[in-house]
């Protein structure tokens, strides 16, 4: 068929567009534990492309393995703006509330997450953190557990690095191949 196509056609080396390239450069620096260098790729795909809604997530996700939460934070409240039925933004955006201390704020952001990705065993996480922070009585800054392990719906990789980046459907795909569709909470 011609989407197919043109998704192939797409995904030859060449043909990508810039913030695609950085994309798929981002993610194979993240699946290499290259934060810096992952955040600079990810930063060039946002800068490229603006609107790129998976761009401004993995910049977000290198962000908070940094750790800079409140940056993260201003990357993924982009994301819910503009796609509210992200449950694993909300998801990743109360990690960064929590860390940040605004506690009211991550509840909030897990309740989100919750009732769009409700056997996420990432939210449960973030619940468990939250009560615990509250339990103690005092914001926390420390890193919450969760945060640099991918959530278990995530699998052991991030993607599959290739020179062509394309998205389909809100799917991204490194060379033809549909990498992850958890970003968007489906």
């Amino acid at each position: 068929s011609l989407p197919a196509l043109l998704v192939l056609f797409l995904a030859l080396p060449g043909f990508a567009a810039p913030a695609d390239e950085a994309l798929g450069a981002g993610i194979a620096d993240m699946n290499a534990q290259r934060t810096e260098a992952a955040i600079a790729h990810f930063a060039a795909a946002v800068a490229a492309d603006p609107a790129s809604l998976p761009a401004r997530f993995w910049h977000a996700k290198a962000l908070m393995r940094r750790p800079d939460w409140s940056a993260a934070a201003e990357e993924l409240g982009f994301v819910v703006r503009h796609k509210a039925e992200s449950g694993a933004s909300w998801m990743e955006l109360g990690r960064c509330h929590l860390a940040l201390g605004l506690l009211d704020e991550a509840a909030r952001d897990a309740d989100k997450a919750a009732a769009l990705v409700p056997e996420d065993e990432g939210v449960a996480a973030l619940k468990g953190d939250l009560i615990e922070a509250r339990a103690a009585g005092r914001a926390t800054t420390d890193s919450p557990r969760a945060v640099l392990a991918p959530a278990p719906s995530m699998g052991d990789r991030i993607g599959v690095a290739g020179e062509g980046v394309v998205f389909a459907d809100d799917k991204l795909a490194v060379d033809g191949q549909r990498l992850y569709d958890y970003t968007f909470g489906t």
